[in-house]
């Protein structure tokens, strides 16, 4: 509901980029930081009738508050998370001030808003670091002192000022306490988000491990169909059926695959080549006993099955021309003497 909020008063962050734990806090803040603006906002916008009605010039507090607040949120926008945290708190510094100026005199009531100076306290320990809120606790009690000595007090409360340990010590007691308080949550509940964002990353990490663990195990069962089908391969090979390949398949064997299955193609093509110069010797042969069977007569062709034939063909039609042309010569008769 609020996420159009978040977005314009908070830093932007890269999508899909896992954020450290440091980054993780600084979100916090930041996101705490405008919610702690929005409230403020609303607060002003309902208290706005009484501010405009106040004869004490009450809107110079509320306006000095609304430019603190638009300023945590700039400050906010572009991460500069502790200016933008001492701006807020500020700005509700001054809100409570309205509120005990606002009556024009000093009384029972302005008493108790003094009581509520330990909010600053608890945002310090939100929005700063920790030790910000001794900070935030000592300058509230010098805030109060300067309050309680300067302001003009009402009649119900001037009668308890003739002993000042009276409305300082159980003030400044309880600002030091809550400060205290507020500090030691605050170390545990950093201490307990730094753990959780540890944990988170060793988790990561068990995942990412286990990712690759599963991945070496199928790289590895890949690797071991691939060692089997070339053991078979070079089985089939030695056997002489060189017409064997091995698949592809995937991973790094891939780079092997391709020069053994050429090689097998090279070794096929050499015994197919092989196997006809065998046949061509074969053939010579085979036609040189015809040749020297025939002397000189004509021989019927029979077929090789080499790439001699053609000439094998030829000699035999030759041959037989030869042979035809001799038959039709006439006789040659001898004279005696």
């Amino acid at each position: 509901m609020l996420s159009w909020w978040f977005r314009l008063t908070t830093p932007s962050l890269a999508t899909g980029v896992a954020l450290t734990p440091l980054q993780r806090m600084r979100q916090r803040r930041a996101r705490l930081i405008s919610s702690f603006s929005l409230v403020i906002f609303v607060g002003i916008a309902l208290g706005a009738p009484v501010t405009i009605s106040n004869p004490h010039h009450l809107w110079i507090f509320v306006a000095v508050d609304l430019c603190c607040e638009f300023a945590a949120l700039i400050f906010n926008r572009y991460n500069l998370l502790i200016l933008a945290g001492m701006s807020c708190i500020i700005g509700v510094v001054i809100g409570l001030l309205a509120g005990i100026m606002g009556q024009g005199s000093f009384g029972i009531t302005e008493l108790f808003i003094l009581a509520l100076f330990v909010i600053p306290e608890i945002m310090a320990g939100a929005l700063l670091p920790p030790v910000m809120v001794f900070v935030v606790a000592l300058i509230n009690s010098v805030v109060i002192v300067m309050i309680v000595l300067q302001a003009h007090t009402t009649p119900d409360l001037a009668k308890y000022l003739y002993d000042p340990t009276f409305i300082f010590v159980p003030l400044l007691f309880l600002h030091f306490v809550v400060a205290l308080i507020t500090y030691i949550l605050v170390r545990g509940l950093l201490n307990e988000a730094t753990r959780a964002d540890r944990a988170e990353e060793v988790a990561a990490l068990h995942r990412e491990i286990a990712s690759y663990e599963h991945e070496q195990a199928q790289e590895k069962q890949r690797l071991e169909e691939a060692v089997q089908q070339i053991a078979y391969a070079l089985t089939q090979v030695s056997n002489g059926h060189l017409e064997v390949r091995v698949s592809p398949g995937e991973g790094q064997i891939v780079g092997v695959v391709g020069p053994l299955n050429n090689l097998l193609s090279y070794l096929q093509q050499w015994r197919q080549d092989a196997a006809e110069l065998g046949r061509l010797r074969a053939a010579l042969q085979h036609v040189t006993r015809e040749i020297q069977m025939a002397g000189g007569r004509a021989r019927p062709f029979q077929p090789t099955g080499t790439a001699l034939d053609p000439l094998f063909l030829a000699l035999s039609r030759s041959g037989v021309e030869n042979e035809n042309q001799r038959s039709t010569l006439p006789p040659t008769t001898g004279s005696f003497s």
